[in-house]
């Protein structure tokens, strides 16, 4: 079987060179999330650094707590931008699936960091109290 054959839609031979299509899948929307991004990773990377020099249980919860805010930023922005552009991809069933399976898959991302988040400020409450007692 030819590689034509199996790659009908990708590939194709022109002037008996090969050329592979590309699809996609990002819109020019992805551009406005990535300072978003970035800046959620400095923070997440800045207070990693700072847990390397000083692990300290307080400061571990505070910059877990600002960490996942950050990152809940980030994944809601990504949600309400959706940069993506199913309808590239040849399979219409797929690009039906693909869309709703996106969606939910960042919407728990964001329950996930809530939980987390909410996690951190209690620990953060407890120890605080404890402390004082």
């Amino acid at each position: 079987v030819e590689i034509n054959n199996l790659f009908d839609k990708e590939y194709e031979v022109v002037n008996d060179t090969g050329i592979w299509s590309r699809y996609p899948l990002l819109t020019e929307d992805f551009k406005l999330w990535l300072p978003i991004l970035t800046i959620a990773i400095a923070v997440s990377i800045v207070g990693n650094i700072i847990l390397i020099i000083s692990d300290k249980y307080y400061l571990r919860q505070i910059i877990n707590f600002i960490s996942n805010i950050f990152g809940i930023a980030a994944v809601a922005t990504l949600l309400s931008l959706f940069p993506f552009d199913f309808s590239v991809i040849p399979n219409t069933e797929l690009t039906k699936i693909l869309i709703p399976i996106v969606t939910i898959a960042l919407i728990f991302i964001i329950l996930g960091l809530a939980v987390g988040t909410i996690v951190s400020l209690i620990k953060l409450i407890v120890y605080t109290a404890k402390k004082r007692a």
